[in-house]
């Protein structure tokens, strides 16, 4: 607690700011580098000029590699969107990371450094190489998101196979003889038959943008995720079978499954209504355009014959 405390007054001090050199701002990354520069370059107690100079040329050069690199995976991170969304095509990928380097190479290029041109084309080949290395984690992270683009859908399919097994018990159970059983059973087979064809059209619609192999990822994927999570409800319901943690796990079920199929309902409003119109704060109101209308804006007024049938309404 009073480490807390302390922590809390220390980095909530209006007084403190991130060390600077040279103009650009010293972060975590580059702390432990720079440190070592300037380690070396005081190592004999009394820095000399040169080796000062190389650590404040070193420092500047890092502190703008790592400017460049955040440029770098900030043109990444807007070109794959959400961490929620399914990726985007390979060659998109490259594209976007071609554009991406260039606009990196280019901060870096235009960035005040100082130190030989043989200590800024050091740093420019290191920042090239982790430039590299990023491609390949985006790549890897694409793929993640490609698998798991559909299994968002687990919770719904988990419903999809209990309304079924519903559906199926009250065609052995009561349809036979109860016309309520038959419309019941209609209702749970208009329910099951309405997600199973959103996943499928889902499925159909990743087909056709990243082909067959990525498709068939993806759905072994959702399947697995709904085993998972069917599994896991199940095992929480015979651990505890009391009636308050069976309201808690069907609650939690209706979660899943309102949280699967939320992306449909913002493809759907996407398609009913255009995005610009889902904010109504940027239209104009009638008050801001009033002057402007040509129109001359007055209050209706009550006249005297309204006026005294009031009076006798509320006497009355």
């Amino acid at each position: 607690r009073f480490l807390d405390l302390y922590v809390r007054s220390v980095f909530t001090d209006p007084q403190l700011h991130a060390k600077s050199i040279l103009g650009k701002t010293l972060s975590p990354q580059t702390f432990g580098p720079v440190v070592n520069a300037f380690v070396e370059a005081f190592a004999n107690a009394v820095p000399a000029a040169a080796t000062f100079t190389q650590a404040m040329a070193r420092s500047s050069n890092l502190l703008g590699k790592e400017q460049a690199i955040n440029t770098y995976k900030s043109d990444m991170e807007a070109a794959m969107g959400p961490k929620t969304g399914s990726g985007i095509k390979p060659d998109q990928l490259e594209r976007a990371s071609i554009k991406a380097k260039t606009m990196a190479l280019q901060s870096f290029s235009k960035q005040t450094l100082f130190g030989p041109d043989d200590e800024r084309e050091k740093t420019k080949d290191e920042l090239v190489k982790e430039i590299d290395g990023l491609l390949d984690y985006y790549k890897d992270e694409n793929q993640r998101r490609m698998d798991k683009s559909l299994a968002a859908f687990a919770g719904a399919t988990v419903l999809v196979i209990i309304l079924y097994l519903m559906d199926k018990f009250s065609d052995f159970a009561c349809d036979w003889y109860s016309d309520t059983c038959v419309r019941f059973s209609n209702i749970l087979f208009s329910i099951y038959f309405t997600i199973i064809v959103v996943i499928g059209v889902n499925v159909f619609l990743l087909y056709r943008d990243r082909g067959q192999v990525a498709a068939a990822s993806a759905l072994m994927e959702m399947v697995k995720e709904s085993v998972n999570l069917g599994l896991g409800y199940a095992e929480k319901v015979r651990e505890h079978p009391d009636k308050q943690h069976l309201v808690a796990v069907a609650r939690s079920f209706a979660s899943d499954c309102s949280a699967s199929l939320r992306p449909v309902y913002h493809k759907v409003i996407d398609v009913i209504q255009p995005p610009a119109l889902h904010h109504t704060a940027d239209l104009p109101t009638l008050n801001e355009n009033k002057e402007n209308s040509g129109i001359e804006m007055t209050e209706a007024k009550p006249s005297e014959v309204e006026k005294t049938r009031r009076r006798h309404r509320r006497s009355d």
